[in-house]
């Protein structure tokens, strides 16, 4: 339930969660009564270590709060969070673009 250092003697696996996402998965950690163990190495990221046997309750946690979970050997951006960024970059170029033509427009009168 708690961080519990017990479940690195046992067959286990870790995941990634970022930071952003660390409150709500840890709550849903004990609502759902997992054991799990909590490594604070990093400011961004945290580590933890699950039991097999809960595999499957992770992975319903995860969908279900649209968590991003990354392995240590394989780091997957927040596609949500690279879109939101992509959409502001279009949005400042479209603005400077009609900006432009503005002005233009302006200095041929």
């Amino acid at each position: 339930m708690l961080n519990d250092i017990k479940v690195l003697d046992h067959n286990n696996y870790k995941l990634i969660i970022q930071f952003k996402d660390n409150i709500i998965f840890e709550q849903e950690l004990i609502n759902k009564n997992i054991y799990y163990y909590k490594d604070e190495t990093s400011i961004i990221n945290y580590r933890y270590f699950f039991l097999y046997d809960d595999s499957e309750k992770i992975d319903f946690i995860l969908k279900r709060n649209n968590i991003v979970a990354n392995i240590e050997s394989l780091l997957i951006n927040d596609f949500n969070q690279e879109k939101k960024l992509q959409l502001i970059y279009i949005k400042v170029a479209l603005a400077i673009i009609i900006i432009l033509i503005l002005i233009d427009f302006i200095l041929k009168i």
